[in-house]
Parts: structure tokens; C-alpha cells; sequence
């Protein structure tokens, strides 16, 4: 099944995620709401679970809808964090964080909103799987 290599993937980029926030340093800038997207994500893939345990397709296409509000966020995120990266260059004030005291903050941001995008692609990917296994309908499979 593909749907084991998904969630396989999902479990390696969800230990990403973990030493990421592990090694978390620094407040977020206030646009970025990892919590918020990190919930979106956890709640579809236990609702595509949830889907496929169940046989419901009708949640799937929830999902999918999902995994778009997902992938804007983490755009507007990643924006306001390279923002803020941008500030700290060399016309930053005075009492602003230097560049290379933000930078590895920065880079762990980054990433963490681009894993947290790929655990919601393999979540919408899990849906259209089961939609498709449910219902014969291939729309969501991409």
C-alpha cells in the first residue's frame, strides 16, 4: 500500500519536527503560528485515518480542502519569517538582533513550516487513497 510509505514519511518528518523543537532558542515572530498549523496537520492526518478506518470518503475531500489552508499558511509564515530576517540585515537598528544570531532561527523555522507542509501533503494523500479505495472516485489522487 502506498499508504504505509505515507505515513512512513509522515513519522520521519514528524521526528524532524521534534528536534526542531527541541532545539527551539528564540520567540517566534508574531505572524507565524506554528501551534496552529502544527494542529491543522495533526487533525488531518487523524481525520484521514480516521477516514480510512471508517470507509468514509466524504471526510476526505475535507482533508484536501485542508491541506490547501495548510500550504497558504505556511507560505504567509515562511514570508514573515524571511521578514524578519530581511530587518536584521545591516540597515537593522541598533538594539535589533544581528543577522547571524537570527539566522539559525531562521533556518529551523523554515523548515519546520516546510516539514510541517509535507506531513499535510502525505495527509491529503492518505484521503485520496482512501477515497479512491472507498469510493472508485480518483478526483483527489494526484
Amino acid at each position: 500500500y502506498k499508504l504505509l510509505t505515507d505515513l512512513e514519511r509522515a513519522g520521519g518528518l514528524a521526528a524532524n519536527l521534534e528536534s526542531y523543537a527541541a532545539a527551539a532558542e528564540h520567540e517566534l515572530p508574531p505572524a507565524v503560528d506554528i501551534r496552529r498549523i502544527g494542529a491543522v496537520v495533526v487533525g488531518m492526518l487523524a481525520d484521514a485515518l480516521d477516514a480510512y478506518a471508517e470507509g468514509d470518503a466524504a471526510t476526505c475531500w475535507d482533508v484536501a480542502h485542508r491541506d490547501g489552508e495548510v500550504d497558504a499558511a505556511c507560505e504567509a509564515a515562511g514570508e514573515a519569517v524571511v521578514r524578519e530576517l530581511v530587518r536584521a540585515g545591516p540597515e537593522a537598528a541598533d538594539d535589533a538582533p544581528s543577522l547571524s544570531a537570527l539566522l539559525p532561527e531562521g533556518r529551523r523555522l523554515l523548515s519546520t513550516l516546510r516539514d510541517l507542509e509535507r506531513v499535510g501533503d502525505h495527509a491529503a494523500a492518505v484521503a485520496a487513497r482512501t477515497r479512491y479505495l472507498v469510493a472508485g472516485d480518483d478526483v483527489l489522487v494526484g
